[in-house]
């Protein structure tokens, strides 16, 4: 019994590590994005967060999608957004994510057709 309980206690502290660890990576690239606003203090022409977010998903899954929302709703609202508006925002900037982890998975099924053949 003991042992299920050391094994269940591991594992939310793995999952635990990966979301906060996750919001605080997607945190400092979007505050990394956030210098080079021009036109007000949420946008901007550059946006690292988004490639930070797409590498956490593929490699982490849902415990990252989990901290990639965390991160985005907290950087948001600290520009001064409303909360609701910072939530939507940080469901657009998840979705992002895991969309495009979904079409970059789709995509690789089919890399053998894409691949240039050496012709000798």
């Amino acid at each position: 019994m003991q042992i299920l309980r050391r094994l269940q206690s591991s594992r939310i502290i793995k999952i635990l590590a990966i979301t906060l660890g996750s919001a605080l990576l997607y945190y400092l690239a979007a505050k990394i994005g956030l210098q080079f606003a021009t036109l007000n203090k949420q946008t901007s022409p550059v946006w690292p967060a988004t490639g930070v977010a797409a590498c956490l998903y593929f490699l982490f899954g849902w415990r990252a999608a989990l901290g990639i929302f965390a991160g985005a709703v907290f950087t948001n609202f600290e520009t001064g957004l409303h909360l609701p508006a910072s939530f939507i925002i940080g469901i657009g900037n998840t979705a992002e994510a895991v969309i495009g982890v979904f079409i970059f998975r789709f995509l690789m099924r089919f890399k053998k057709e894409y691949c240039i053949q050496q012709i000798e």
